[in-house]
């Protein structure tokens, strides 16, 4: 496995409660990059009318037996060496990953 691997879930480094972890989102082509462009994976109660209102934008995911909504307004890149622990991979799951896009698309979409 690559580290750091696409559609990959880590802890945070900063051990937040809020947003405990991250999602890596680049393309595992550039893994030879030193850092991963990555969106967080925030609690449900730390954006409750985006995660209602506009479900397609925030998605929601289990992990770790919790509910968490991907958070496509706060991307950041990240070094690979300041990821946390990784907990979980959505590599395989064809309908997470086309869950992920369309949030992306949505936000990053050109006029």
């Amino acid at each position: 496995m690559i580290a750091a691997a696409q559609f990959s879930v880590h802890r945070t480094p900063s051990r937040s409660a809020v947003r405990p972890f991250v999602i890596v989102l680049q393309l595992d082509d550039f893994a030879r990059m030193p850092t991963r462009t990555v969106a967080p994976l925030v609690r449900p109660d730390a954006m409750p009318r985006l995660g209602t209102e506009h479900a397609r934008v925030a998605p929601r995911f289990v992990v770790q037996g919790q509910s968490y909504l991907l958070n496509p307004f706060d991307l950041a890149t990240l070094g690979v060496h300041r990821l946390g622990e990784l907990v979980a991979s959505f590599a395989d799951d064809d309908e997470a990953k086309r869950r992920i896009q369309d949030a992306l698309d949505i936000v990053l979409k050109a006029f």
